[in-house]
């Protein structure tokens, strides 16, 4: 049996019912106060887009899968229509903002908490912010880690049940058609789509998986790669639901045993088992196991920037830029899916004001010694 074109009716029935492109960014200011007090300010901003392109707009899924800190305000902001298809379409986004002050040793709750398809599986972060004085110098230490659900061995066993259910959903179908109709689905895969798919692979395995994964890397690839143009194409194939049964027909024949009318009709019904159709059927912890919160995201962007201006020089820091003494990350939600993602970073304010009142003072303190010791010397004189 030939592999690749299972796989690739595998990924188009998946693909067909979850199948979206919203994006929401995260952004923060955290200031550390050289009292040790702090303000931060965060940020969930959507892409712009375009209503009536998406099942799911951003919007919705800012509301219904994030948890967003109390007391923020919402503000709209509207872009210049763009032209698509001949026509011109409005384009919005939504933006909801926090401020917040923490006086010196209080601890900051989590700001950024997404949630799964099971709503007690979260993605947060965890902020540990501490300063410490010695009346010469003060240090002030910053941490903040980012977190998924998912483990690197939950998805191994997330994948294999995942087989599973897609296997018996499209069972059968699969025993239906023999290695001549799989070699034939290759041929016109091959014939109408090139070398398309294996790139899709190759760039995804490359850049979007394990230790590799960059914002850079994966995001860079997908939207500005000429590859994703013709697997664009498909995608809006795959929203033409008898199109698609057409093209499925022509690359599996109909066996023997089914008359055309029949293997339609079989086709029609493998797609809508096997479409996961806005992703219910699956049993909830799959997806969250596999993926993480923020599920399948080869066509989706989740960026973050975190910004954080520390009192006196830096000490330490994994930020990717420093510009005065404000520090950046800029990271994708891949960074902290199997694994955490840690950003720190240590600073120091020298009182050097101290020091010197510290140095004057011992001076003047050594000359009123010396000029006494000299006045006693002149008087047993």
């Amino acid at each position: 049996m030939q592999i690749r074109p299972l796989l690739t009716i595998m990924s188009i029935t998946l693909l067909s019912g979850c199948f979206s492109t919203p994006s929401i960014r995260f952004y923060s200011q955290t200031t550390i106060e050289p009292d040790g007090s702090v303000r931060r300010t965060v940020v969930f901003r959507t892409d712009a887009f375009d209503s009536a392109s998406v099942r799911q707009s951003p919007l919705e899924e800012l509301r219904s899968k994030y948890t967003l800190p109390a007391g923020g305000e919402w503000a709209e902001h509207s872009r210049t229509e763009y032209e698509r298809e001949g026509e011109l379409r409005a384009r919005v986004s939504h933006q909801y903002t926090k401020t917040a002050r923490f006086p010196s040793g209080t601890a900051i709750p989590p700001d950024f908490r997404r949630h799964g398809v099971s709503h007690d599986n979260v993605a947060s972060n965890d902020i540990q912010i501490s300063s410490n004085r010695y009346g010469f110098w003060a240090t002030y230490r910053y941490q903040e880690t980012f977190a998924d659900v998912v483990s690197a061995g939950g998805f191994v066993s997330a994948a294999e049940e995942s087989f599973e259910f897609i296997s018996d959903h499209l069972g059968r179908f699969i025993e239906q058609i023999s290695d001549a109709g799989f070699e034939h689905a290759g041929v016109t895969i091959r014939q109408r789509y090139g070398s398309m798919f294996d790139e899709i692979v190759d760039v995804f395995v490359a850049n979007c998986i394990g230790a590799k994964t960059t914002k850079a890397g994966c995001d860079a690839e997908f939207d500005n790669n000429a590859q994703a143009e013709p697997f664009m194409e498909l995608m809006d194939l795959i929203e033409e639901g008898d199109t698609l049964i057409q093209d499925l027909a022509s690359m599996f024949p109909a066996p023997p045993v089914h008359s055309s009318e029949e293997w339609l009709d079989i086709l029609e019904d493998v797609l809508e088992e096997a479409a996961c159709e806005d992703c219910t059927e699956w049993p909830t912890y799959l997806s969250d196991d596999l993926f993480g919160v923020h599920e399948f995201m080869i066509f989706k962007s989740y960026p973050f920037e975190v910004n954080l201006t520390m009192p006196g020089y830096m000490i330490s820091n994994n930020a990717d830029s420093l510009s005065g003494s404000t520090l950046t990350w800029k990271f994708s939600s891949y960074q902290f899916q199997y694994r955490v993602h840690e950003l720190v970073a240590e600073s120091r304010i020298i009182y050097w004001n101290r020091f010197l009142a510290l140095f004057l003072t011992m001076l003047i303190l050594g000359l009123w010694l010396r000029a006494r010791a000299k006045q006693t010397t002149v008087g047993a004189m």
